[in-house]
């Protein structure tokens, strides 16, 4: 096999090349708001990189999951940047896979005559909640036509 690249073998064995430019990766944390996942918001970031520290900018991806760690190709010259996104806890919902979650307290009297409530959303859409007469805790749903704005509250005496 005189002559032959090896990658150049693997690379018509499957398909596809071996990316020989990446001789070197760089692995970041950085921590987004909930907010900042709902409207696909950009985060600046500085890295050491190979010409020294280096200003980076990448799109947050829209409901991205705490723990995920995406992969950006030539963002760093000759690299891949490995980014882990944490989102932050929020004052109002839970994030749970595409759902949030929230909890509105509610007074045992409210329960029994009966109440109503305004609730907003992440994405800043208000809704009436009307509360019947005689109501026990319960879970309602509220689903929003955007993407992750779908807004589960459980209704809990105080």
């Amino acid at each position: 096999m005189h002559g032959m690249d090896i990658n150049d073998l693997f690379g018509g064995m499957f398909g596809q090349g071996f990316n020989r430019n990446f001789h070197t990766s760089y692995k970041t944390t950085i921590t987004v708001s909930l907010e900042q996942i709902y409207n696909n918001e950009e985060q600046t970031f500085n890295i050491n990189g190979p010409r020294g520290i280096q200003t980076i900018k990448i799109s947050i991806p829209k409901g991205v999951d705490n723990g995920t760690t995406l992969r950006y190709e030539n963002i760093i010259p000759n690299a891949v940047l490995l980014v882990e996104f944490r989102i932050q806890p929020h004052h109002k919902f839970e994030k749970d896979g595409m759902n949030l979650y929230s909890t509105h307290n509610i007074n045992v009297l409210d329960l029994i005559t009966g109440s109503s409530f305004k609730f907003r959303t992440i994405s800043g859409k208000e809704f009436d909640v009307n509360v019947p007469q005689r109501s026990e805790e319960h879970t309602s749903e509220l689903q929003s036509h955007s993407f992750i704005s779908y807004a589960v509250f459980c209704l809990k005496k105080k």
